[in-house]
């Protein structure tokens, strides 16, 4: 057994919370202060644009990428390029496709400048503008070079701003606020961009070994307590599934799955799957680690699920919302389902059973350390600052006239109590629970 696989202890949820609000409560200074940064700024400018959901504000903000690269390249090729090709003696040769293209690219906005690609297509160009701009007329390469840059990210939201401005006839307060965002945020966001990318990734790389270590320490923290003095029940063999996924019923037939009706299918496929069909709203689409209760053997037609545990690599104030906030309510309405059923791959097969909806189930997270009180604090300080910059008018308003934000400790103790009470009304149908590894505690 890896040595990841050390004893947990356990976790009161409800003395974390009140040990954070302590910590909040004995601060000098009851208000919190931080700078803008460029992380803020698609928040800010969102809510002062009037866009209701990041979803919304991201997709005008790829359109209008598209739609200003369009636009450049259009007036490229028919104020520049397409005057020099007409003037070619046998321009229908070399360019047998370019009147079609320019016509079809014109009508193809939506493509962006990928939209005048096929202008060049042909034996000779194959498609590629550079080659044949290159070759043809090497003069334009410098014009056709820049236009070809992709824009700024202050480029874009200035575009966007203008944008929106014009659609919807926002008070010019608001536009010049969001201009001004853009102004602020642009130092820190070229200075995060110049030195952070690698650092981005290389965080990027770090999280995801950090999580996939995490998962498999609580597997094998799960393991070791069936099979050894820690078990917790005796209700028939217990089962320990990792990355259980959550697919809809309508997907079962998919030959990946390799799933016929309700039979024990063979060979080469080993899946975790709940199917169901009931509405989650894409909250949650898979389990770090399934417990099952089986009654009788592996090949048992009903399993009855007993835990579902989650995997941090951290126990935070952030951890146990999201499991509250978003796995929970996905937990409920699976379990609301009189259809939910399980595939479970064991040796190479993958078996499907009917999932038996009785007793509390327990609901965990496993972490590798916990965040400490005073230390939540921040993360809790910058969730509620990013949460009331993205909703609140009034709040990004006054975060752009004085160059920072600032919020009361009451809100933040405010959404410790919310978190309190997402957890006790929890409680009702669930036993929440939560381990930390004594390696990391």
């Amino acid at each position: 057994m890896s040595s990841r696989a050390a004893s947990a202890v356990s976790i009161d949820l409800n003395d974390y919370i009140t040990d954070i609000q302590t910590e909040i409560e004995q601060c000098d200074n009851q208000m919190f202060r931080s700078k803008l940064r460029w992380q803020n700024q698609k928040p800010i400018i969102r809510t002062l644009l009037g866009v209701e959901t990041k979803d919304d504000f991201d997709k005008i903000l790829r359109t209008q990428l598209k739609l200003v690269g369009y636009t450049k390249m259009k007036e490229f090729c028919e104020l520049a390029l397409a005057p020099r090709i007409h003037a070619l003696p046998d321009y229908s040769r070399v360019l047998p496709n370019f009147d079609k293209g320019m016509k079809c690219a014109l009508d193809m906005p939506q493509r962006g400048q990928s939209a005048f690609h096929r202008i060049s297509s042909g034996k000779r160009f194959k498609g590629n503008m550079m080659d044949m701009i290159s070759d043809l007329f090497p003069d334009l390469v410098p014009l056709y070079t820049n236009l070809s840059m992709p824009l700024t990210r202050e480029d874009i939201l200035l575009h966007t701003i203008e944008y929106i401005a014009e659609k919807t006839n926002l008070p010019m307060d608001r536009v010049n606020a969001a201009k001004k965002c853009v102004a602020l945020c642009k130092k820190s966001a070229v200075y995060s961009e110049s030195i952070g990318d690698g650092n981005r990734i290389g965080g990027h790389v770090l999280s995801k070994a950090n999580g996939l270590y995490c998962e498999e320490a609580c597997i094998e923290w799960l393991e070791k307590r069936k099979n050894g003095q820690d078990a917790v029940n005796d209700d028939g063999d217990e089962l320990v599934l990792r990355n259980v996924m959550v697919n809809s019923h309508q997907t079962r037939s998919r030959p990946k799955y390799n799933i016929n009706g309700n039979a024990l299918v063979a060979e080469k496929s080993s899946w975790n799957i709940i199917w169901t069909d009931s509405e989650r709203k894409r909250a949650c689409s898979e389990f770090d680690a399934v417990v099952l209760q089986v009654t009788d053997d592996s090949t048992s037609s009903t399993v009855r699920i007993s835990e579902i545990w989650e995997a941090k690599f951290s126990l935070s104030p952030s951890s146990i919302h999201d499991l509250l906030t978003k796995k929970l309510p996905a937990i409920r309405t699976i379990l609301d389902d009189e259809d939910v059923a399980m595939s479970i791959g064991v040796s190479n097969r993958t078996i499907l059973c009917k999932v038996e909806n009785t007793g509390t189930i327990t609901f965990g997270i496993y972490g590798m350390d916990i965040l400490p009180p005073i230390n939540a604090i921040g993360q809790l300080k910058s969730t509620a600052m990013s949460y009331a910059l993205s909703s609140d008018l009034d709040f990004a308003m006054n975060a752009v006239k004085n160059e920072f934000v600032e919020i009361d400790s009451n809100r933040i103790i405010q959404d410790l109590e919310y978190l309190r009470q997402k957890l006790n009304d929890s409680n009702t149908r669930f036993d929440i629970v939560a381990k930390v590894s004594c390696k990391g505690n």
